[in-house]
This record gives structure tokens, C-alpha cells and sequence, in this order.
């Protein structure tokens, strides 16, 4: 937490520093959604962050909606509402931990399709890969962030459709190709 205290104190300075009590509802909206929330978006593409970082970032926001600057208040209606979109009754702010695991996911995405121009990509493979698979590496293994990056596996895995190929890019026993779970995985103790 005490790593994202920049992004905390970015948000708060903006909600301080804004005339939010000046603001109609909607106009305070406006500004979660066009300013607050793209400090947050910024640091999202890069890190996972903490749910407790985002819980203040939460916290922070959700009272200057309700309340127009940074004392404390009550909220008037439940978060999960106000991040719902427009059309379903919400105000189409964004939820962050959805979206901060969405960016975060787009990374694991491009190490699972070898995008070889990414630099990142190619050191990923090259330093935490080596041999195995995006779907089999130890997760409990390396950076905090790497962990968590790890963890969005199986948040990814449903929504993967393998095609057939060239084969360059495939793992009989690593990819998970057969009832989305890899073979190593179910035969590990017989190869042992």
C-alpha cells in the first residue's frame, strides 16, 4: 500500500483542490469519470493493485460523489449501484478492481499469444517461463505483482478457444487443450 501512496495522494489533491461543493451531482460525475478515474486507469495498465489501495481510492471517490470534497459522509446509494452502467439505473462509473483486473488481464494476454514485438513479453518468457507454460508456472513464485498477474489465470481460462496451427506455439502437455486444464497438470505424479 505504502507503494501506491502517490496515486492516493494524486486523487485526494485533485478532489481537494477541485470546488466540488460547487459542483451539481452530475457535474461531479463527470469529473470521477473524466479526471479521478484516469490517475486510476494510468497505474492500473501498469500494476495489480492492492485491494486495499483500492478500497481508499474507493472510498475517496465515493464521497466526494455524495458529499462534494473529501470529509467523511454517508453514501445515499450502495457502490455496486452507482458502478452500474446508464441503461441499468447506475451512473457508468467504472469499477475499479473489474477494471484494474481487465488491464491487468490484457497483459497475461499477451503472453499467452507470444506477441514477440513486447519487450516485457519476451522477458517474461525468457526469465519467469523458461520452459513452462503461462497456464503451469509455479505462482507462488516471484513478485507480489507477478503472483497476482498468475492468479487471473483462471479468471482467462474459460474464455480461451485454442485453434489449430502450425504448432509452433503449442504445448501437448502445457496448453490447456484438453477440458481446459493442462496434461501435466493430471499426469504430474506419473511422470514423476
Amino acid at each position: 500500500m505504502l507503494d501506491c501512496q502517490a496515486l492516493l495522494q494524486k486523487i485526494d489533491a485533485q478532489i481537494r483542490g477541485s470546488d466540488g461543493v460547487g459542483l451539481s451531482f452530475a457535474g461531479r460525475v463527470q469529473l470521477i469519470k473524466s479526471v479521478l478515474l484516469s490517475f486510476e486507469v494510468y497505474w492500473a495498465m501498469a500494476f495489480l493493485l492492492p485491494k486495499g489501495v483500492i478500497r481508499e481510492i474507493v472510498k475517496s471517490i465515493r464521497t466526494f460523489l455524495w458529499k462534494g470534497n473529501s470529509s467523511s459522509g454517508y453514501p445515499k446509494v450502495a457502490w455496486g449501484n452507482v458502478c452500474k452502467p446508464i441503461e441499468e439505473g447506475g451512473q457508468g462509473i467504472r469499477d475499479i478492481l473489474a477494471l484494474n483486473r481487465a488491464l491487468m488481464s490484457r497483459h497475461l494476454w499477451s503472453v499467452i499469444k507470444h506477441e514477440k514485438e513486447s519487450i516485457w513479453v519476451e522477458w517474461i518468457a525468457h526469465y519467469r517461463l523458461r520452459d513452462a507454460s503461462i497456464w503451469t508456472v509455479n505462482a507462488k513464485r516471484g513478485a507480489w505483482s507477478w503472483r497476482k498477474m498468475l492468479e487471473l489465470r483462471g479468471t482467462l481460462l474459460p474464455h480461451i478457444q485454442l485453434k489449430i496451427g502450425t504448432g509452433e506455439s503449442f504445448s501437448l502437455w502445457h496448453d490447456p487443450w484438453h477440458n481446459l486444464s493442462p496434461l501435466i497438470l493430471r499426469f504430474h505424479a506419473v511422470l514423476n
